[in-house]
């Protein structure tokens, strides 16, 4: 009996814990700005996404002319790398990045540019890395 309860306990406690700190494991929006230089930053909201992240990325070439393409003819709309499925916490230790280029217009409509970029470590730089307490 004693064991039953310690494991009850154990699986609360668990279940707890994730409700408290949510799922890690998600898609982060990263709103991309820049010419010469394509930086990407983590929109922050609430868990999992209270991390601001900004990235120097470099896209492989046809990607980046798609970027520079959107930029010029869509000056008021927001571009966007939504990256895959990824705890954000571990982005300055992945070994690559991975996601879709989207453009959203000024209504929060989006339009799918390029899917299944991939973004290897040596073609992005880890700019900046804070946590935001969870109580703002």
């Amino acid at each position: 009996m004693k064991t039953i309860s310690i494991l009850l306990t154990a699986i609360l406690f668990s279940l707890q814990s994730l409700a408290q700190h949510g799922d890690h494991h998600v898609k982060h929006n990263m709103v991309l700005y820049g010419e010469a230089e394509i930086f990407a930053s983590h929109l922050v909201y609430k868990v999992p996404h209270n991390y601001q992240v900004i990235l120097q990325v470099d896209f492989d070439p046809e990607t980046r002319e798609l970027y520079e393409k959107e930029r010029t003819s869509n000056p008021q709309e927001m571009l966007i790398f939504l990256l895959d499925t990824m705890d954000i916490r571990e982005i300055a230790n992945v070994t690559s990045i991975s996601g879709t280029l989207i453009r959203s217009d000024q209504n929060g409509k989006r339009t799918e540019l390029k899917s299944q970029i991939k973004i290897p470590r040596a073609q992005f730089k880890l700019i900046y890395f804070n946590e935001i307490p969870k109580n703002l």
